[in-house]
């Protein structure tokens, strides 16, 4: 690198030059230094646990019931614990939004029931009191609760004093036995811990309620902990012969599945993260093109006085370490001038980012960053200073001595490297664009997906109803046909539904079904539909189109008629050729004595769990079932309201008009069903948007950068278009001749992009959403658009070309 002394000449002599360098470098090297604090955040830095690396999600499969992702039921949990030989600890969670009341107004909280090995596989510590002892995990165990630091501190104002506490979750009292520590973090904003109770004696095989958890032992490996889950729960019949549901698992493919903690709390983000990564690398080698160019031209208008010094015993070793001391001096400072770029990036990003993004109060720049933004700095201070370096050689420096500057400098060879570095920036830039319109196009084509229903003008909200109560059915039933009828006499008001969950919100319940005169094959497994209840009113209000039939009554709901509506894919699947209505089906985990349900209607298909999401068969049952009895909704309400106002202005008045009929009852995750479609295309809003950024930045440096050498060409032939005018040419021939030289460059640049690009776009097939990886307008419009950039570039400095004057152009030289 350069010395003080020299850099400091360096830069006052070349102001213009180094400033322009650092930007175009800083911009670049800013960007990748942004998204490799995310991913260095998110996917490398380990997580906040003793031995994390050691840490499993534990799942199951079933291909042939098309489940991925079943989660783990009691009883496996108890068989793994009991007979797992690779394992530590074995732990099982399930969270969901409780109701805590006592000491202000009720309050729903985000709480998670974990057994007393979750917090030992985490190594969890607490500042106030202990976690939970092994037999509160047993049936017949005082309730307790462990509380965040963050609820401690939020709702008890950092009372020391309460510990020993009884709180009322859910209407049931619970003791407050401690408080964990500070830095403790979970994948979720859990507020709240209460002790999960497994009972043997209760403990189902085919429940799959829980998430689980487990700790290799020290010194076995992650596939030794596979292949010994894999053997516990692909022999199931084995394990449990009496079972019936251990032979449809075993018949469906079931298995064990395990991934590190840390991927399974990225997911589907890893693969953005890279893709993000690799593209702000290709804005790096744009902006890196740019800086070599300028280089290139640098080198060449000094090439006399180089070639005095080579003439004057210096050796080509010191011009090139010279230039590329020079390019790696500045590469440092657009690399420290990055870092500050960086912090503001995180600062956005967190600001107005995804709020999903996970681990985001983790990530942050740390000596693994400051030695990637140094690194990258040095690689592309050398990268970019190589071939001016080349281009300085000793043998180079003397012929242009000997030769004249000039025209050392304006044969063709002179112009070759520079017009290679512009068609590679073309052709990079090429693949980015494809990548955002690929992107942009699947955007669009989320937005103008059919989720099934009418989203606009409808306001959502969850409660949950205490089990101690509210025990039964029936209680659930009439609480929530009273709250409809307020609700409904409010102004504004055009219709109301309750149910057991909504559309787009996160639903994933599902049981097999057996169908009256379709039945299955011998040793086939029974079609799996998803499931949830619906009041008699909420489709409608929802706005669900109803394909044939009719929807389902309050009779229905009352009489327990067995009535149910099912998806339009059901009828396709079953009966495609005549009508579904008056068919009848049953849940396999019941038997036909229990009661056939008649299907009534056919809707048109729900997009559940996201617009992005494959579609399911969907059972709609009523809000009371056949069974009817015991807590057979469990108190859990999703409510949808129709109104001709702004849904948010609604929301006082419907919680006045709740706390009027249980005062204990808080109403939580009140949101638009706008807003629960739109979520589900947050995560490719975001990708969309970072990509259009560098996209757009991509496009700039590339078309300066074919601007740069258009206009340095013509500087060069100044001399030549004045003889070519003053010997006739019209001026538009000189216009269309450096058009032509440009066009000539981008277009070798938008072929060799478009070969990168057909490679490349399969990195984000599993981003793309009813758009094909070859998409035909985005490879079409691409390129006319990149076109079109290349002639506004060239075609400013041909526009100066064409205004020489023949006899001041004839005068130089």
């Amino acid at each position: 690198m350069l010395g003080f002394t020299t850099l400091r000449r360096f830069v006052r002599k070349e102001r213009s030059f180094a400033g322009l360098a650092v930007l175009t470098l800083a911009l670049g090297i800013g960007a990748a230094v942004t998204i490799f604090t995310v991913v260095n955040g998110v996917l490398f830095e380990s997580l906040p646990y003793r031995d994390a690396d050691r840490l499993l999600a534990l799942d199951h499969e079933a291909p042939g019931l098309e489940l991925p992702e079943m989660g783990v039921s009691q009883r496996l949990y108890l068989h793994y614990l009991e007979n797992a030989t690779t394992l530590d600890e074995v732990a099982l969670r399930d969270q969901q939004r409780t109701t805590l009341t006592g000491d202000g107004e009720p309050e729903r909280v985000l709480a998670a029931r974990v057994t007393p090995s979750y917090f030992r596989a985490l190594s969890a510590q607490t500042q106030l009191g202990r976690l939970f002892a092994e037999e509160e995990g047993r049936p017949g165990a005082e309730d307790v609760v462990v509380l965040s630091d963050g609820l401690w501190r939020r709702r008890f104002g950092a009372d020391r004093a309460v510990l020993g506490r009884v709180l009322q979750v859910d209407s049931r009292p619970f003791v407050v036995v401690g408080v964990l520590a500070a830095d403790f973090r979970d994948s979720d904003d859990i507020e709240l811990y209460r002790a999960r109770v497994v009972d043997p004696a209760e403990a189902q095989l085919g429940a799959f309620q829980d998430t689980a958890l487990v700790k290799r032992r020290e010194g076995v490996s992650e596939e030794e902990a596979r292949a010994d889950l894999e053997r516990l729960s692909s022999g199931l019949e084995t394990w449990f012969p009496e079972d019936a549901a251990a032979g449809i698992l075993g018949r469906a493919g079931f298995k064990a599945t395990l991934e590190p903690l840390l991927e399974q709390r990225v997911g589907d983000l890893r693969e953005i993260l890279w893709v993000l990564l690799g593209t702000v690398g290709v804005i790096l080698a744009i902006a890196c093109g740019n800086v070599a160019n300028l280089f290139l031209v640098r080198v060449e208008e000094r090439s006399h006085e180089l070639g005095v010094r080579a003439a004057l015993g210096a050796s080509r070793w010191r011009a090139a370490r010279d230039i590329l001391g020079e390019g790696v001096t500045l590469a440092l400072i657009a690399g420290a001038a990055a870092l500050g770029l960086a912090q503001l990036g995180l600062f956005l990003l967190r600001r107005y980012g995804p709020q999903s993004l996970p681990r985001l109060d983790e990530i942050a720049i740390n000596g693994r960053v400051v030695l990637f933004a140094a690194a990258i700095s040095l690689v592309s201070g050398m990268a970019f200073g190589l071939l001016p370096a080349l281009r300085g050689s000793t043998e180079r420096l003397l012929a242009s001595l000997r030769d004249g500057t000039r025209s050392a400098s304006s044969g063709r060879g002179r112009h070759r490297t520079r017009s290679v570095l512009v068609a590679g920036q073309v052709a990079l830039g090429l693949v980015l664009l494809v990548g955002c319109g690929l992107l942009v196009r699947t955007l669009l084509e989320l937005r103008a997906a059919d989720p099934g229903f009418d989203p606009t003008d409808t306001l959502t909200f969850r409660l949950t109803l205490p089990e101690a109560e509210y025990p039964e059915g029936d209680d659930v039933h009439a609480f929530a046909s009273q709250a409809l009828e307020r609700i409904r006499a409010l102004p504004g008001v055009a219709s109301a539904g309750v149910g057991s969950t909504l559309p787009m919100d996160g639903f994933s319940g599902g049981s097999g079904y057996a169908v009256e005169d379709r039945p299955p094959a011998e040793d086939s497994l029974p079609p799996v539909f998803m499931e949830f209840r619906v009041s008699e009113d909420l489709l409608e209000t929802l706005g669900a189109r109803l394909v044939e039939g009719r929807w389902l009554t309050e009779n229905d709901v009352r009489n327990r008629t067995g009535s149910v509506l099912v998806s339009r894919s059901i009828q396709q699947r079953f009966w495609p050729e005549e009508s579904a209505v008056g068919k009848r089906i049953y849940p396999s985990r019941t038997s036909e004595d229990d009661g056939w349900y008649e299907i009534v209607g056919v809707v048109d298909d729900l997009h559940m769990q996201g617009i992005g999401e494959e579609v399911r068969d969907l059972v709609l049952r009523p809000m009371l079932g056949l069974e009817g009895a015991g807590h057979d909704i469990q108190g859990h309400l999703a409510f949808a309201v129709r109104t001709s106002l702004p849904p948010e202005s609604l929301v006082p008045a419907i919680r006045s008009e709740l706390w009027a009929l249980d005062p204990n009852v808080p109403v939580a995750q009140v949101r638009t069903m706008e807003r629960l479609v739109s979520a589900s295309r947050e995560q490719v809003s975001f990708t969309v948007v970072i990509l259009l950024i560098a996209s757009a930045l991509a496009l700039v440096l590339a078309a300066v950068g074919l601007y740069g050498v258009i206009s340095y060409v013509v500087s060069r032939r100044t001399h030549e278009f004045g003889i070519r005018l003053a010997m006739g040419a019209d001026r538009g021939d000189v216009t269309r001749l450096v058009v032509r030289g440009g066009l000539t460059v981008s277009l070798a640049g938008i072929g060799a992009g478009l070969l990168l690009a057909l490679g490349t776009t399969r990195f984000l097939e599993s981003m793309l959403f009813g758009v094909s990886k070859y998409d035909p307008p985005t490879f079409t419009v691409v390129p006319l658009l990149l076109l079109a950039v290349a002639v506004l570039a060239s075609w400013i400095p041909a526009r100066r070309a064409s205004g020489v004057e023949p006899v001041t152009a004839l005068r130089q030289d």
